[in-house]
């Protein structure tokens, strides 16, 4: 069931399945039926051969860059971000109006935060 590994469309990757590993490319067919292409200098990021990658049947995410040419994506293993803000005096009331709202948007989209001191 590929359910379980589709990304939120604002992404824009998509779930596509390896038919073919060439020399220099691998063929593939995206979810959505598109059959296309990942090129080597696409993957060099991985620093690795596309046979030692890749095997054909895998499922892997990827990005459209032109017609039928794919870039293979990968989903980071941690991912996080730092929000500082800073609480002047001055700005104190609009920060104790404005956080609690961006606070409680962001949880209800799965975000989780943790102060630190």
């Amino acid at each position: 069931d590929l359910d379980k590994f589709k990304l939120e469309k604002s992404i824009g990757w998509n779930l596509a399945i390896v038919k073919k590993i060439n020399k220099f490319s691998v063929e593939i067919e995206t979810d959505e039926k598109i059959q296309g292409q990942i090129n080597y200098e696409d993957i060099s990021w991985t620093k690795k051969n596309l046979n030692s990658l890749l095997k054909i049947g895998d499922i892997i995410y990827v990005k459209k860059i032109k017609k039928n040419i794919f870039e293979l994506k990968q989903l980071p293993s941690v991912n996080g971000s730092i929000i500082v803000m800073h609480d002047s005096y001055k700005s104190k009331d609009k920060l104790f109006y404005a956080l609690p709202k961006i606070l409680s948007h962001f949880s209800e989209r799965g975000y989780v935060f943790k102060a630190i001191c």
